[in-house]
């Protein structure tokens, strides 16, 4: 039976094109994060799933549906996850957290590839500065 969710900031529910997920678990705490934000925009609406098809479709549906610059889509699983080029992307339970941020900067889209590359490099500084290390599976 696929569940269809309404939009909800208060809930964290996706627009109802989105069918497959599953509510945000106990092992990230919603308002714990957001006190712990040192953002403007990112992180601010803030998504949190179990398992979703794909982060980025969550994000890109949410934006479809007009969510704010900054809005974040994280998951611990992604059944059909993707990256470059459409490659396959494995996001299997229990090694990671998987996310999207939806980004509407004022820059031409010749600029974005880099500002995934800077955001990438930044959420692994951040990441290396809070003592976590990338783990072999």
């Amino acid at each position: 039976m696929r569940n269809e969710p309404t939009p909800g900031p208060e809930t964290g529910d996706p627009p109802s094109e989105v069918s497959h997920f599953a509510l945000a678990w106990d092992a990230l705490d919603r308002e714990r994060i957001l006190q712990g934000l040192e953002t403007r925009a990112v992180g601010r609406t803030l998504h949190l799933y179990e398992e979703v098809g794909s982060t980025n479709d969550v994000a890109m549906a949410l934006g479809d549906a007009g969510a704010p610059h900054g809005t974040a889509v994280v998951a611990e699983r992604q059944t059909r996850g993707r990256g470059r080029l459409e490659r396959v992307w494995v996001s299997p339970p229990g090694v990671g957290l998987w996310a999207s941020v939806l980004l509407r900067p004022p820059v031409s889209a010749a600029v974005a590839p880099a500002m995934t590359l800077a955001a990438g490099v930044a959420v692994g500084e951040a990441a290396a500065a809070a003592g976590m290390a990338p783990q072999e599976t």
